[in-house]
C-alpha cells in the first residue's frame, strides 16, 4: 500500500464514529506533527492531553493498513485504535505532501560496518539514556539466541 492509497473510506472502516470524530478534531487543529514514512512504517507525533506528544506508528500492508499503535493509554484500556491514530491517518489522506518520505532504516544501516554500528548505538544511548535498558535487554536476548543451535530460526523479526 502506498501513502496515497490512504483515504477517508479506508479510515472510516477502521474506527467507531466517535473516535474518528475526535481524531478529525485533532487533525483539523494541527495536532499531528513529524510524520515520516520509512518503507512501510509511518510514524508521527500527536499532541494530546499530556505534556509530551503521543507517538503513533502505522504499518502499511500490501493492500491495507496492517497494524497501528499509539503510546496513549487507549489501546491498553479499551482496545482498538485511538483518536491519535485516526488523526495521523487523516493527515495522510488529506495532506500526503506533509509526510516526509525517508529511506527505510535497514537501507541506512546496511552500508555501515561493525565499528560504525557500535558507535551509532553508543551515541544514541548517550543522547537518550532511557534507551540503555532497552538496548541492553535486546543485546542479552541476541547473545542467548546466537548461543543456541537454532539461532537463525529464533532471531527476533526486528533484527532480521
Amino acid at each position: 500500500m502506498k501513502l496515497t492509497d490512504i483515504n477517508d473510506a479506508l479510515i472510516a472502516a477502521r474506527f467507531e464514529a466517535k473516535i474518528l470524530g475526535r481524531g478529525d478534531d485533532y487533525y483539523q487543529n494541527g495536532a499531528v506533527s513529524n510524520a515520516v514514512l520509512r518503507g512501510d512504517s509511518l510514524t508521527a507525533e500527536v499532541e494530546g492531553s499530556e505534556y509530551d506528544p503521543y507517538h503513533v506508528r502505522v504499518t502499511l500492508g500490501s493492500d491495507d493498513i496492517a497494524d497501528a499503535s499509539c503510546t496513549c493509554p487507549y489501546d491498553a484500556e479499551w482496545g482498538g485504535w485511538c483518536k491519535h491514530i485516526a488523526a495521523t491517518l487523516l493527515l495522510c489522506a488529506h495532506e500526503p505532501e506533509s509526510v516526509e518520505v525517508a529511506a527505510p532504516l535497514r537501507e541506512l544501516l546496511a552500508p555501515l560496518d561493525r565499528a560504525a554500528l557500535e558507535g551509532l548505538i553508543l551515541h544514541i544511548a548517550r543522547r537518550e539514556p532511557a534507551t540503555v535498558g532497552l538496548i541492553a535487554d535486546e543485546a542479552e536476548q541476541l547473545q542467548k539466541v546466537t548461543a543456541s543451535p537454532k539461532s537463525a530460526e529464533a532471531t527476533p523479526k526486528a533484527v532480521r
